[in-house]
């Protein structure tokens, strides 16, 4: 779109069903996208904010790494990762320019040996949520490597973990992990709300996935996602309620690691291209809170009926009076809102008949 608004000719004799992909160039509590010169139809996600409701940010970064300044984070000890399945951490964290991953990988033992590091946040925070993307080209069977993000509070207790692994020989496997508390064995009570039974075998060798955890009060909701073509084509979720408070020290320490098992070939690559810690807020009657961020990408799917937030499904936060229309054969005036707030981009097929 050359702005907000723009005409767009379907050149076929039938209605078509357009896929809006609006890039966010600014924090915004709402995205719509309009059809029609009054706007008599549209989709939205989100609230726009009234002249009388404060407009608050529910989500403050307080931690963002991609590998620019990892050499400002302090080399980890077995005890700040998962040592149960890492016994070599003398490797050296680096980064590649587009992310984190080892510059070198340690000396081989009888587990998984790498990298790891760790980061004290600038203050302690109770809410919080973490995300990361992982990159990983692995192709080789034999290949056999792990992962991992953990998180602890003021005095070490770990308080979780996510993460990916293959831990086959005989297959391209990804295993997705999402752990609250630590390591306490596999099977009933492990902590393990995504793990083992969640793999997939036979993968795809250049694999992309967004992982995700989020504590509030006292409830930790974990998200994992597998990218393909700008969409999550497979996720998994999982939440655990901590009624007994045993998980509810504030978060202050955040360590990354990523391994390899023994003397087994390395993957091509093993990276996260970022990581970011948040912290979380309330909102009251009063406020509205910003859902989208510099950067961010809105899919407003009308061919599949969908709406995707960074290839996410999101139509939990659909409009109830937005519809998926089409676009009428001929001339159609598209605006989004707000004004100045996304570059806009759609695609469609058009129909003949």
């Amino acid at each position: 779109f050359p702005s907000d608004s723009a005409v767009i000719e379907n050149p076929g004799t039938a209605e078509a069903d357009p896929i809006f992909e609006l890039t966010a160039k600014e924090k915004t509590t709402f995205a719509m996208v309009a059809t029609g010169e009054d706007g008599e139809k549209y989709n939205m996600i989100g609230i726009p904010a009234d002249d009388d409701v404060e407009v608050v940010d529910t989500r403050a970064s307080v931690l963002f790494e991609n590998g620019s300044t990892i050499d400002t984070w302090q080399t980890a000890t077995l005890e700040m990762v998962d040592s149960h399945f890492i016994d070599s951490l003398d490797g050296v964290m680096g980064t590649d320019d587009a992310g984190i991953r080892p510059s070198s990988w340690g000396t081989p033992r009888q587990k998984q040996r790498g990298a790891g590091v760790y980061k004290e946040l600038p203050n302690p925070i109770q809410d919080f949520e973490i995300e990361s993307t992982f990159d990983v080209i692995s192709s080789r069977e034999i290949e056999n490597w792990r992962m991992g993000i953990m998180f602890w509070d003021e005095n070490w207790n770990n308080l979780g973990m996510i993460g990916l692994k293959d831990n086959s020989r005989n297959y391209r496997r990804r295993v997705p992990l999402a752990r609250y508390g630590p390591y306490r064995g596999s099977g009933r009570g492990s902590g393990y709300l995504i793990g083992d039974a969640d793999r997939i075998d036979n993968a795809r060798e250049i694999t992309l996935f967004y992982l995700r955890v989020k504590r509030e009060g006292n409830t930790f909701d974990f998200y994992i996602g597998e990218w393909q073509n700008q969409q999550h084509v497979r996720n998994w979720q999982g939440t655990y309620r901590d009624v007994n408070n045993q998980y509810s020290g504030k978060l202050r320490y955040v360590s990354l690691y990523i391994t390899s098992y023994q003397d087994r070939p390395l993957p091509t690559r093993a990276r996260m291209n970022s990581v970011e810690v948040f912290e979380l807020s309330q909102t009251t009657v009063d406020q509205t809170p910003y859902i989208l961020y510099e950067g961010d990408t809105v899919i407003f799917d009308h061919n599949n009926s969908d709406i995707l937030v960074n290839g996410e499904s999101r139509m939990d936060l659909k409009d109830f009076g937005g519809r998926f229309f089409k676009l009428m054969k001929g001339y159609n005036t598209i605006t989004t809102m707000p004004d100045g707030a996304f570059d806009t981009k759609v695609r469609f097929r058009p129909r003949y008949r």
